[in-house]
């Protein structure tokens, strides 16, 4: 069939060219190889720095007759200049099969001195079968534009729906057929004549074995050395949801388990194909082993396709995909095809998705080396389950735990009195969540889709524009704060948890204020958390409740994800404090260690997340820290009476009735700043002169290798205005004088005169003094 070409000059000429002489007209018959203008070109040359003119041809690629030039002598045209001349073809070879044309049969393999081989012309794949054709670009939107034109008229869309953990989870495990051999033989026994034994302790899973499928491959279906025999347990409601979802969807099959197993799948679950007839698409005919990609089955129109599969990243987080939770039903077993997918990422959060394609670039067949790798590791496990039984294992270790007594009462529980408990439950509904999201992307869509008609617009909507809204509605009147999560390195509207919030239609802030209703973190004690509890009327929850309700597109009920503040630990000395309250009104702030890491005593999640956005602030008065091995048992009076000893330690000749007033005074601030201070290398810095330190014997109730030293300029913020006056008095030249609490009546009557105030004229008499005090205090320390 004759159909016009448009022709474009090769993007490898040297640009910008001249058109100097047209050699063909409109109405010419041209060959493959025919050429069709001369152009010119500058070329500079770098050694002579000077520029020449070089000449060129361009030759058709394409035979057919001319129809008429785009371009006209003289012309200079770009790279991007678009289609110079249009052709009709007697076949444009847009349908190839096996390097022929399917059209006209002409062999598309033949290699000339052409940049462009005959094959270039259909390179596109999207059929579901291996030996399928290939298409040219222009034949695969006019079939997509077709298969649209079917769907609307039958009000439908296209379903790809992904097969294990999705709605099914298969295993090796033979221990589910020696169970069901169980079932079927005690069955037996019981419908001719009366057991005579009990059942085993298994017989409680026996129910959920009743749809189990149990099949084995061909030994040469070519991914193991032998054929294992596989069990497929279909997920709970699977034909009910299959059965519904038909009515309003066309399904395809998209696994990464080879092309005999699938076929084992569909014809066990779907035999009369009334869901997915044969379009079934197997890793053999994917075109990649690690990643699918939209573009296999629809090239160029995904308006009209929704993907449900329990792999995000398998997808490139595609905008059209739903993503299920996996279903793994036998314990022990993951996806029996895993090699054969990327490794699993270990966070849950949702990065952005591509707003345009939302998937992967086309990827190249991996080389048979790594296939082989795959295939090897995959017999490797199925060798691991024959041999280790997971699930025999797991029932053994749960018949121990119900049998084993508890508490220690071994009379009151008895092993033959436990109630059996299955370990395989048929309690799985997750495909009722799924059925009603696909059924209202189904409604929005025709809805959208109607209204277009009834307006005369003929462009049918897309799914694109229907996911966002219904994803949008389960955050929406959420305005949510992160902490301990975004990175500090970073804008926070550039982080892929971030657009994703916004994606389900929540409103980010970047701190707390009176309109945020949650905060999300992995830790408690950061700055904002603070401000959340002090404000009162924020939702504090960890990065589970965001994740989960993004999973599962509904806002997941806060009060099982709660971070919520202890009070203080009443182990703890009542008055250990910290400096200054925290900002909630009394509530203790997580320690330093345990904040950083983010697994702290009243943090109740460790789901994963950067924690690096902000620590707890440091303050100036911090309580010493302290590991799980030492507790601190501080005798404050003796602290107190130390601190007013130095305070007192140089009276001045006016103050002496002051200081003894202020021995009277409340000792609780310096209780509470006396943890302020760090152990300085044996010395103990006083508010006068330095002291020499106490032995450790003076303090029995502190851990020997634990000190105390007291910094003036912090304690005099707290103090009264005779100890501010002190402490900012400037250090003497000569040791601090003793307090004369301190010392004998005799010495006191040598230092004071008959008014109580310090003489302190005589220097011989201070020096005396200093002595003294100084062999005293030796003495006591020994």
């Amino acid at each position: 069939m004759s159909e016009p070409t448009d022709l474009v000059l090769p993007k490898s000429l040297p640009y910008p060219i001249k058109v100097t002489k047209i050699l063909v007209a409109a109405g010419d018959n041209i060959q493959r190889g025919t050429p069709l203008l001369y152009y010119s070109y500058k070329h500079y040359l770098r050694e002579d720095k000077t520029t020449e003119t070089c000449y060129g041809t361009w030759e058709s690629y394409v035979e057919g007759r001319v129809d008429l030039w785009n371009i006209d002598l003289g012309d200079e045209v770009d790279k991007d200049y678009g289609p110079v001349l249009v052709v009709t073809e007697p076949c444009k070879h847009g349908t190839q099969i096996m390097g022929m044309c399917a059209d006209c049969g002409k062999d598309m393999t033949e290699v000339d001195y052409m940049s462009i081989a005959g094959t270039e012309r259909a390179k596109i794949k999207m059929d579901h079968g291996a030996e399928g054709p290939l298409l040219s670009q222009e034949v695969a939107a006019k079939i997509e534009r077709e298969n649209t034109d079917r769907l609307l008229k039958n009000r439908k869309l296209s379903l790809i729906v992904d097969l294990d953990q999705t709605i099914l989870h298969a295993t090796f495990d033979p221990t589910v057929g020696e169970w069901i051999k169980a079932k079927d033989a005690f069955e037996k026994r019981r419908s001719t004549t009366p057991p005579d034994h009990d059942p085993p302790p298994e017989s409680v899973n026996w129910p959920a074995l009743e749809d189990v499928i149990s099949f084995q491959l061909p030994s040469d279906h070519g991914h193991m050395g032998h054929s294992e025999r596989y069990y497929v347990k279909p997920r709970p409601g699977l034909q009910r949801f299959m059965n519904n979802l038909s009515e309003l969807y066309e399904m395809h099959v998209y696994t990464m388990g080879v092309r005999s197993y699938a076929n084992a799948i569909c014809a066990a679950l779907d035999p009369s194909g009334a869901w997915f007839g044969s379009r079934v698409l197997s890793r053999n005919e994917s075109g990649s082993d690690r990643v699918k990609n939209l573009k296999r089955l629809f090239p160029s129109d995904q308006s009209m396709v929704v993907v449900i599969d329990d792999r995000a990243d398998v997808w490139n987080w595609s905008p059209n995909l739903v993503r299920v939770i996996p279903f793994e039903f036998f314990v022990g077993t993951g996806d029996i095809n895993a090699s054969f997918l990327p490794k699993q990422a270990s966070a849950d959060a949702v990065p952005p998705a591509d707003p345009k394609t939302g998937e992967l670039p086309q990827e190249d067949v991996d080389p048979e080396s790594e296939v082989a790798k795959q295939e090897e590791i995959q017999a490797e496990d199925a060798a691991k389950q024959l041999k280790e039984r997971p699930l025999e294992k797991a029932q053994e270790a749960l018949v121990a735990k119900v049998s084993s007594p508890s508490g220690g009462d071994e009379k009151e529980h008895e092993p033959a009195t436990s109630a059996p408990i299955p370990l395989l439950k048929n309690d799985d509904h997750e495909l009722d969540r799924i059925e009603r999201i696909l059924c209202d992307i189904h409604k929005e869509f025709y809805k959208l889709y109607d209204t277009r008609q009834k307006s005369r617009n003929q462009s049918a909507p897309d799914v694109l524009g229907v996911i966002p809204g219904i994803k949008a509605k389960t955050l929406a009147g959420v305005h949510l704060v992160f902490s301990g999560i975004l990175p500090l390195d970073g804008r926070p509207e550039r982080q892929p948890i971030w657009k994703a919030a916004l994606e389900f239609g929540a409103t980010c802030h970047v701190d707390i204020n009176p309109q945020v209703t949650h905060l999300v973190t992995n830790k408690l004690g950061t700055v904002k958390a603070d401000k959340a509890f002090a404000q009162g009327n924020i939702f504090v929850v960890n990065i589970k409740w965001f994740n989960d309700s993004l999973i599962k597109w509904e806002r997941q009920p806060e009060a099982n994800y709660l971070m919520e503040r202890k009070p203080k630990n009443s182990s703890q000395d009542p008055e250990t404090k910290t400096s200054e309250p925290p900002p909630n009104g009394g509530e203790t702030k997580v320690g330093r260690e345990d904040d950083a890491a983010g697994h702290g005593p009243n943090t109740q999640s460790s789901a994963p997340g950067n924690e690096n956005e902000e620590s707890s602030p440091p303050t100036p008065a911090a309580e010493p820290e302290q590991n799980e091995d030492v507790q601190l048992h501080i005798d404050w009076a003796e602290i107190d009476k130390e601190v007013d000893d130095a305070l007192a330690s140089d009276d001045d000749d006016d103050d002496g009735d002051e200081d003894l007033a202020d021995e009277d005074e409340p000792k609780s601030v310096a209780a509470e700043a006396a943890p302020e201070s760090r152990y300085m290398g044996g010395i103990t810095p006083t508010t006068r002169g330095i002291k020499r330190p106490r032995s450790d014997d003076s303090t029995p109730s502190t851990p020997s290798r634990l000190r105390f030293s007291f910094n003036a300029a912090d304690l005099a913020r707290d103090l009264s205005p005779k100890r501010q006056k002190l402490d900012h008095e400037p250090l003497s030249n000569g040791p601090s004088k003793p307090s004369t609490q301190d010392l004998p009546e005799s010495q006191v009557a040598d230092t004071t005169d008959q008014t109580g105030e310090d003489t302190g004229d005589d220097d011989e008499n201070d020096e005396d003094d200093d002595d003294d005090f100084l062999a005293r205090e030796m003495a006591e320390s020994d």
